[in-house]
């Protein structure tokens, strides 16, 4: 709130010292009228000077209230805009925040669609891998969704959400989950420190390589394995 000069104490203390003033030439005014009525000399023109300089410090001490009535009501005055220049800046900076949050809510609306759309490749994609896999290598069935993450050097096992959620989780910070719907770390080796976990984008691709590596090598054994029972049925022929 904006600050003014204390003016109102300095009128109030001379206004106090006007009032004394007052109050003691009250005071010499019966002594100076009963000498005049007694018919003293100088008195009555005394009295007459008494009266003079009595109507002068009263109407100093009127003129000083009326000037400290002014200024309570500048002060007031300044105070309520004061206020409400400050309620004009918080307006400003809450118009500043609205805008903020509008374009926040754009770009959010725009990566909520990214991200679905990239969640249902992640899916698509893993369901793809599960049903191109043959059957007769003997693949287990849904390793296209398992993983693992690497937390602090060891191997922590866990499906393709957990890694999902994880991922989430990486964004989010300690004690603040709440911030990323379904954000959910892997485990209590990473809640309070979630870059701990590696990033799914290093973990999933391991995972495909161990796929097509699995595989590479299950097609080779089974390519040796057909080719010398061929061999064989030759041999016997």
């Amino acid at each position: 709130m904006q600050q003014h000069e204390p003016i109102a104490p300095v009128i109030i203390a001379k206004i106090d010292g006007a009032r004394a003033a007052v109050a003691a030439f009250e005071a010499e005014t019966a002594e100076l009228a009963l000498a005049a009525v007694k018919g003293k000399a100088g008195a009555a023109g005394q009295l007459a000077e008494h009266r003079k300089k009595l109507e002068s410090l009263r109407s100093a001490e009127a003129e000083l209230s009326a000037a400290l009535t002014l200024v309570r009501k500048q002060d007031e005055i300044a105070d309520v805009e004061a206020h409400h220049s400050d309620l004009r800046t918080t307006l400003g900076k809450i118009k500043t925040a609205v805008q903020k949050r509008d374009k926040a809510a754009v770009r959010f609306s725009e990566l909520a669609k990214e991200i679905v759309d990239t969640y249902r490749e992640l899916i698509d994609t893993s369901f793809l891998i599960e049903n191109l896999a043959p059957r007769d290598l003997g693949m287990v069935h849904g390793f296209a969704f398992r993983g693992e993450s690497i937390i602090d050097g060891r191997a922590f096992p866990c499906g393709l959400d957990g890694l999902i959620s994880n991922e989430l989780f990486r964004y989010s910070g300690p004690g603040k989950t709440g911030l990323l719907p379904k954000a959910e770390a892997l485990g209590l080796m990473n809640v309070m420190n979630p870059k701990a976990s590696e990033s799914i984008a290093t973990s999933l691709p391991r995972l495909g390589a161990t796929i097509i590596a699995t595989i590479e090598d299950r097609i080779e054994r089974m390519h040796r394995r057909d080719l010398k029972r061929c061999n064989s049925e030759v041999a016997e022929q």
